[in-house]
């Protein structure tokens, strides 16, 4: 069954909100597209960079696609860190790279 959560309440769906705002902030801003066409292709590159080449600090600084592909164990004992182990900004080894459409 699919729930629908009150529009603009935080408690319910602020994960989702914060996801608009940062692509907001991140994508759609700085790039200003004038047609529907240009908005959807910078989302949805953002959205491919999120996913394949962005660290995520909630799962250990490493990429969405590298988690679900099984790859983190390798990649945190690479970095001499326990797979178990989530590290705040100050102990990332390595920083993802910053988002550039192209």
């Amino acid at each position: 069954m699919h729930v629908m959560t009150s529009p603009c309440h935080p408690q319910s769906n602020g994960k989702l909100d914060r996801f608009h705002q940062t692509v907001k902030d991140q994508a759609i801003r700085p790039r200003t597209p004038l047609e529907l066409r240009d908005a959807k292709r910078i989302v949805g590159k953002f959205i491919e960079y999120c996913n394949t080449t962005r660290l995520h600090s909630a799962i250990g600084f490493i990429s969405p696609q590298d988690r679900l592909a099984g790859r983190h164990h390798e990649i945190h004992k690479a970095r001499g860190k326990s797979s178990k182990t989530r590290g705040n900004a100050a102990e990332s080894p390595v920083r993802s790279s910053p988002w550039h459409p192209g």
